[in-house]
């Protein structure tokens, strides 16, 4: 069943904000994949940015978090799309591209040049413009330029 989009709305939200909307993004999350580590990862002089939550009205919906780890085929590291979710009922309305997109200027204003992504679905990356680097099983590792 799709949902009707009322009121969706994309929001920043540091986990400093102690906001409750982090604490929701964070339970989709680990139903759907297990733990996470803290959204807003710093590394030596890498900080990643902070995590975006897709709303409806009062309901969290989706979101989108980040991670450091390192670049394939490189020895530094780099900044990761960690988590993309949007709840069923929302799926096929372009939230997640939307995401994506914000991810991407979110980078940007942080001085971040690139970005990457290990994902299982990479068409929704490529019609976006990212690149394939790379295969992690059935997995696509791919990146963009912000």
């Amino acid at each position: 069943m799709k949902v009707a989009m009322q009121n969706i709305n994309i929001v920043s939200v540091s986990e400093r904000d102690n906001s409750p909307l982090l604490t929701d993004l964070r339970v989709m999350l680990e139903e759907k994949w297990g733990e996470f580590a803290p959204f807003e990862a710093k590394k030596q002089d890498l900080q990643a940015p902070v995590s975006l939550v897709v709303t409806d009205g009062e309901k969290v919906i989706g979101g989108l978090v980040f991670s450091i780890y390192q670049i394939p085929d490189q020895d530094i590291e780099g900044i990761w799309i960690n988590g993309l979710i949007v709840k069923d009922d929302y799926r096929r309305q372009g939230i997640a591209s939307s995401l994506i997109k914000r991810a991407v200027i979110c980078a940007s204003n942080d001085n971040i040049n690139e970005l990457h992504v290990n994902t299982d679905i990479p068409a929704l990356y490529l019609n976006l413009g990212w690149q394939l680097v790379g295969k992690d099983g059935d997995d696509s590792v791919l990146r963009t330029s912000t």
